[in-house]
């Protein structure tokens, strides 16, 4: 499923680059414009168009003595 989207992403930056227009994409894809229009200016940026891992990168922690505090209630 991932590396289908990948190549779809891939597929809508490839025709806009062939001149297609972006009501053109949109319509044979089936997919928004507004969101052709985000994969292509990814592409136009160098991003990846592989999808992002939404997992935070920092995770804020309890700290002992807070623990130690819940502990003695």
């Amino acid at each position: 499923m991932d590396r289908d989207r990948v190549k779809l992403r891939e597929w809508v930056a490839r025709k806009h680059a062939q001149g297609w227009s972006l009501d053109e994409i949109a319509s044979h894809s089936q997919v928004p414009k507004s969101t052709c229009q985000r994969w292509i200016s990814w592409a136009k940026q160098g991003r990846t168009l592989e999808d992002l891992s939404k997992r935070p990168k920092h995770v804020k922690r309890t700290s002992r003595l807070t623990v130690l505090e819940i502990i003695i209630l």
